[in-house]
């Protein structure tokens, strides 16, 4: 079931009583749900900020773009978030382990990444196995996963229960650069970045899925005017 992703819908994050399950982003530039979530019910939970902003990175590790998002936040000492594919982990688990030796954090983005039907449509069985053998794939490769991000930003009751069990925290976004689209230039991610980041933001990027070369370039103009506007960059944590 590897089907690549689709144009994801822009999400704002929400949050649950404890034990909390969701990380919260600000909803800046961002819908209220995401557009293919299945009864979510998230108008009647309520958003925390986060102590700082947070870039994330998703559908890697790539041998040709996740090196090269490294050096840059090493290069900038900028603490971010990856949420890798499962296969992708076994395929390339040197760069797994090379994101969690840089301090970075790394979450389950879910084993295939199906895309069709969205994540949230898929049966308890597919969800359950999805999520499972994502987190498995990062056994040994970095510290145990806390935190999950579903394809697309495709979740419902189900899909947040399922990742609770095992641990894990649904984790969306409320930032979308829509770095993933064909023939967008860094110059246009930076702006799309720079013009919704605030204080809790969590921004969603890619490092791979595709052509990651705008993103890479985008970085540092990113990181340098998040610092400018006073603001922390910071990974996500459990």
């Amino acid at each position: 079931m590897r089907t690549r992703r689709a144009a994801p819908a822009s999400a704002a994050l929400i949050n649950s009583a404890p034990p909390p399950r969701f990380y919260v982003g600000d909803g800046a530039g961002a819908s209220a749900t995401p557009a293919n979530a299945v009864g979510t019910g998230a108008t009647a939970l309520h958003p925390a900020a986060l102590p700082g902003v947070a870039l994330t990175f998703d559908d890697g590790p790539s041998p040709l773009y996740t090196p090269r998002v490294l050096d840059v936040l090493r290069r900038y000492h900028t603490p971010a978030t990856f949420f890798v594919v499962g296969y992708h982990a076994l395929q390339y688990p040197d760069l797994v382990r090379a994101e969690a030796r840089a301090g970075m954090t790394v979450g389950d983005h879910s084993f295939d990444h199906p895309n069709y039907p969205p994540f949230a449509a898929l049966t308890a069985a597919q969800i359950d196995t999805e999520i499972a053998q994502g987190r498995n794939a990062l056994r040994g490769l970095a510290p145990p996963p806390r935190l999950f991000r579903p394809p697309g930003g495709s979740f419902s009751p189900y899909v947040e229960a399922a990742a609770h069990r095992l641990g894990l925290r649904v984790t969306l976004w409320s930032v979308d650069p829509t770095d993933w689209a064909a023939g967008v230039s860094s110059r246009q991610i930076v702006a799309r970045v720079l013009g919704a980041v605030r204080p809790g933001s969590i921004v969603i990027m890619h490092d791979g899925g595709g052509n990651r070369a705008a993103t890479v370039a985008a970085l540092p103009a990113i990181i340098a005017g998040i610092r400018a506007k006073g603001l922390r960059l910071v990974a996500l944590r459990e």
